[in-house]
């Protein structure tokens, strides 16, 4: 299969803990078997390969320093959401969670504030993101939440239209695979879901 030209970027926050997103193409969330201890030191490095040339280049920095975040492609551009982290460059400096969006265009080579999520997010593993796209829209669909880790699993769906910038919660009690494994149907809109059956339902 002839590969055709792409670009692809590697968000790597801590060595043992990147994130790999495709762009101008299908979404693909690598699949990595990590431990879920936290790194000693956080990244907000960017990194572009372009698989023609087989080439790295490095890009502009995030603003934050983190893990533990999702991640999706909407409208050719990289949404970074919530997350573990602190500002800048991780020196040690105490780390915090967040309700940050960040925003990349590979175009401009630049990144940009989002609309804040409702609330601080975590994904609930290291190695995988909440997140995903349908119809250019944005939708988040559980993860801890709260100020402190860990704090509480949430089950909502968050809808962010990246149009009007504005963050709804389309769902409240959505249901999900367990309380660590969360389940994002790609290509079909959360508000058009069927309703499970009554015995899926939790009591």
């Amino acid at each position: 299969v002839r590969v055709q030209y792409c670009k692809l970027l590697l968000l790597q926050f801590g060595i043992s803990n990147p994130t790999l997103l495709k762009v101008d193409s299908d979404f693909h969330p690598s699949k990595m078997d990590l431990p879920d201890d936290e790194p000693d030191r956080l990244s907000n490095r960017t990194l572009q390969y372009n698989p023609s040339q087989d080439k790295w280049t490095e890009c502009a920095p995030m603003k934050y320093s983190k893990y533990r975040f999702s991640t999706a492609v909407v409208n050719h551009e990289i949404y970074v959401l919530g997350g573990i982290g602190c500002l800048d460059r991780d020196r040690g400096q105490a780390r915090q969670c967040l309700d940050v969006v960040e925003i990349y265009n590979p175009d401009g080579n630049s990144w940009r504030e989002g609309p804040p999520m409702p609330y601080s997010l975590l994904s609930l593993r290291t190695n995988s993101t909440c997140a995903g796209a349908v119809e250019g829209k944005l939708y988040v669909c559980g993860g801890f939440r709260g100020t402190a880790r860990y704090e509480v699993i949430t089950k909502e769906i968050l809808e962010l239209d990246t149009w009007e910038n504005h963050w709804n919660v389309v769902a409240i009690k959505a249901l999900m695979h367990d309380s660590y494994d969360v389940c994002l149907v790609a290509q079909l809109n959360p508000r058009d879901l069927i309703p499970p059956p009554s015995d899926l339902m939790e009591q």
